[in-house]
């Protein structure tokens, strides 16, 4: 077991590694390391081997995950993860700013739009019992039901069955809403509906 003083020199020696590495920029970590011209490097391997410096890099985290708590307001939709090249899972979606690439169902805070948890959309059959909006919003917000959050979302995601879910999970929801859907009351729909457009 190391000792804190040799702790120390190895950090220490990891961060001047770093900010030389600001100096002279190459493509790769590797190319620092590299001895043949005209990537060689002189005197980084006599402070730390490339092997040590990347298992470093790779353990160190300066973010405290536990610490975050988004606040009560959640937003719930889907978004375009931009690409062009070829892949079974592209989509084309007209109405949006990026219209072909992967579809992704995203929760996220709503007024930073900080991205919570998302979900790829893969082309998978839904549960038959839950239906496919169903399972998305209880995959997304598994982890944020119970705790006084409020979700807002488009009438692709909102029904009585979800609502009533999330009721019982002390969780609000707020959405507009399709009439037509399976389980909305007859009272909503439009010709039942004294109003005008």
């Amino acid at each position: 077991m190391p000792s804190y003083t040799e702790i120390q020199k190895e950090m220490k020696a990891f961060l001047d590694l770093h900010l030389c590495k600001g100096l002279v920029e190459k493509a790769e970590i590797e190319d620092y390391w590299a001895e043949f011209w005209p990537t060689y490097t002189s005197g980084l391997g006599k402070v730390m081997s490339r092997n040590r410096f990347e298992i470093v890099l790779s353990f160190l985290h300066f973010a405290n995950n536990t610490v975050y708590g988004p606040l009560k307001e959640l937003s719930l939709d889907e978004m375009t993860i931009a690409f062009k090249g070829k892949s079974t899972l592209k989509q084309y979606n007209p109405k949006k700013p990026d219209k072909y690439g992967y579809k992704v169902f995203v929760l996220s805070e709503a007024s930073s739009g900080y991205v919570l948890q998302w979900s790829m959309y893969t082309g998978q059959n839904a549960d038959a019992d839950l239906g496919a909006t169903h399972l998305i919003v209880h995959q997304l917000m598994a982890q944020y039901t119970g705790k006084g959050h409020e979700v807002y979302m488009d009438s692709y995601y909102t029904s009585p069955a979800i609502a009533n879910k999330l009721a019982n999970d002390d969780t609000g929801l707020c959405g507009t809403v399709n009439c037509k859907r399976r389980g909305m009351p007859r009272c909503l729909r439009q010709t039942e509906l004294p109003l005008s457009k």
